[in-house]
Order: structure tokens, then sequence, then C-alpha cells
């Protein structure tokens, strides 16, 4: 078998998620769309939440809105990236982390814990689960202003 990093850190902006904190005009706090029953405005459809019968869609999980409507949206392979990491066994033993000078850190950690990723539970016949995206970092997620450097110092301490 091919060997693993023991290591692994992400930037936020540009990298896991478009537009970068500072771009964004309304800020916190994030909304998830619904497929489907949104219009382009992100209002409900009067007919997709009066019926009864149909089956609640599945939230959106690639893009969340700020409070002005601006989409915050996860980059080409994010999502299948991070889902492998979470999931894959021969990633058990590495440390994946979040090293990020962002303009708005409390914006990232409310996008961090809104992002969700699909967990396969081995112990409960693959079932599955949405988690937040947070949750693959642990406690590894060092987002604030200071150097690349100085973060990833304190990563590897940890």
């Amino acid at each position: 078998m091919q060997p693993v990093p023991k290591v692994i850190v992400f930037d936020l902006d540009g990298t896991l998620w478009n537009p970068e904190m500072y771009q964004l005009s309304g800020g916190s706090p994030f909304t998830i769309p619904r497929n489907n029953n949104t219009n382009k405005k992100g209002k409900q459809n009067d007919h997709e939440t009066n019926n009864n019968n149909k089956k609640e869609e599945e939230p959106s999980y690639d893009a969340l809105l700020d409070r002005s409507g601006t989409a915050v949206r996860l980059i080409g392979e994010t999502r299948q990236v991070l889902t492998t990491l979470l999931n894959d066994p021969r990633y058990a033993e590495t440390y994946v982390a979040v090293s990020s000078t962002c303009d708005e850190p409390h914006w990232a950690a409310e996008l961090l814990e809104k992002f969700k990723l699909e967990k396969i539970n081995h112990n409960n016949q693959n079932k599955k689960e949405w988690v937040p995206m947070g949750s693959l970092f642990t406690d590894l997620k060092e987002v604030y202003y200071a150097s690349k450097a100085d973060q990833h110092r304190t990563i590897l301490k940890k």
C-alpha cells in the first residue's frame, strides 16, 4: 500500500471555498439554501412548503448564503477530497488541519460548522450521516491573523 501523509493542512479562503471572507458584505449568520424549493431570492416556494405528502428535500451543502444572499461555495473537488479523508481507512492516522489568516475568523468557524460532509459509520451497517466539515479537523483549527509559519508550528505542537 502506498504511504499517506501524516499531516495535511488546508487553507480556507480560496482553497476550500469562495469567495474569501473579506469579499463578503453580508457576513453572519449563514443559511443553508434548500434544493429545488427556493426561488432565486432564497424564498420558500409556497407549493413546495404546503405539500405534506412531499418528502423534505435534503439541504444543499455545496453553498451557504450570507446575510445579504451572497453564496459561499465549496471549490471544485473539496467535498470529495474531505469526504475521502473522513471515511477512507488509509487516512485514519493522518492529522487533518486548517490554517487560515482569514479576516473574519468567527464567520469561518460558522461555515466550518454549517458545511456538511457525509460520514460512513462502519460500525452501524455503513449507515451514512451528515457531520460538520469542521469535525474533520478536530482541534487542529488555527484560524486567526498570524503568519502561516506560526500557525503551522502551533498545529505541529498539538
